[in-house]
């Protein structure tokens, strides 16, 4: 008796090891939106959030547009680089901003601030003598940001980072207020400057457009990435922008209208493009269409009948949609283009 009540106990133990994940291999996951502070720790590079004024891909970056809340907290985090995304036009104002790796040796990251928004630090901390701290973290700004400030918001010297993390002047005195932004007079971007983007490209117009209205920017100051996949994210925040920016993120407007998003790091497709579009259209109807790839009973069977008749998009073929095949960000903003202009 005791050795099958033995025998018993280590087959249980066996198939609950199976069933556990091992805890090596769980990478915990914390995310607050609490009195409008974002806080991130032990960020997870595979879980998409957002929250007022702010989202999170689920991969390397936090994109703001409009934050204004206490603190922007990332510490142990455990993802090889950390962007922050300043889109473009925004104004976002945080009272702290932390990054950093301290107490790990193992935990090495880098991080960067790019797009064509303004980021203002203007609070206090008792535990710090500057309201940026960026300790242990290289930190890169891009796209022609620059990084401003001093004792108050009528200084606008030049800031480095000093070797302990802290903005300072170039007397060296820790700057107290703190503005990241494209430099006075600086342009947005246009498709013109973009090397990827032809004068006869047939995204041009739709580039055009998206770029001038604040709907996305470039990949980099100097490629748009039109050939590139875009995700379920993208498109979303790209059409909340595109109607105003209602509530308080893409997410829950996203939500509040029938968009069940399921994953926002998940590539785009054609079917879930027209559908979203639709939807933000008020669903309206239109003629009946007959792709032979198009169920007539598919839940976006609508959308593909209205896309097709107010000249958002076409079939591939005389015959086919192709409702699975992934948009790139050339084709989403030309979908949006005709959608509202």
């Amino acid at each position: 008796m005791k050795q099958k009540l033995l025998f018993l106990a280590l087959a249980l133990a066996l198939c609950i090891s199976l069933s556990i994940p091992a805890l090596a291999d769980f990478t915990p996951f914390t995310i607050s939106d609490t009195q409008g502070s974002i806080d991130f720790e032990s960020l997870s590079p595979d879980y998409a959030e957002s929250g007022k004024g702010w989202s999170y891909d689920g991969q390397s970056a936090i994109t703001l547009n409009g934050f204004n809340g206490p603190e922007i907290y990332c510490e142990y985090i455990e993802t090889e680089r950390l962007d922050i995304i300043l889109s473009p036009g925004s104004k976002n104002i945080a009272s702290v901003l932390q990054l950093n790796t301290w107490g790990s040796d193992t935990i090495k990251i880098a991080a960067s601030i790019s797009g064509s928004g303004e980021l203002i630090i203007n609070g206090t901390t008792s535990d710090h003598p500057t309201p940026f701290i960026c300790a242990g973290v290289p930190l890169t700004l891009k796209d022609g940001l620059v990084m401003t400030g001093g004792a108050s918001a009528s200084d606008s010297q030049p800031l480095t980072i000093n070797k302990d993390g802290y903005p300072v002047t170039p007397s060296g005195a820790y700057a107290k207020y703190i503005r990241i932004a494209p430099p006075a007079g600086a342009a947005s971007n246009t498709s013109g400057q973009f090397t990827d983007v032809a004068a006869n490209s047939p995204y041009k117009k739709a580039i055009d457009w998206a770029v001038k209205e604040g709907i996305t920017k470039g990949l980099t100051n100097t490629t748009f990435g039109p050939g590139s996949p875009c995700t379920v994210s993208q498109i979303l925040t790209f059409l909340w922008r595109a109607e105003g920016q209602p509530g308080t993120s893409a997410a829950e407007w996203a939500k509040s209208i029938g968009i069940d998003a399921g994953r926002l790091d998940a590539p785009c497709t054609r079917s879930m493009a027209v559908s979203y579009i639709w939807k933000a259209a008020g669903s309206p109807s239109g003629s009946k269409v007959s792709f032979t790839d198009v169920p007539a009973n598919a839940n976006y069977a609508p959308a593909v009948n209205w896309a097709v008749e107010a000249g958002i998009t076409s079939g591939k073929t005389a015959a086919t949609f192709a409702p699975d095949e992934v948009c790139t960000r050339g084709q989403i903003v030309t979908f949006l283009c005709r959608a509202k202009t």
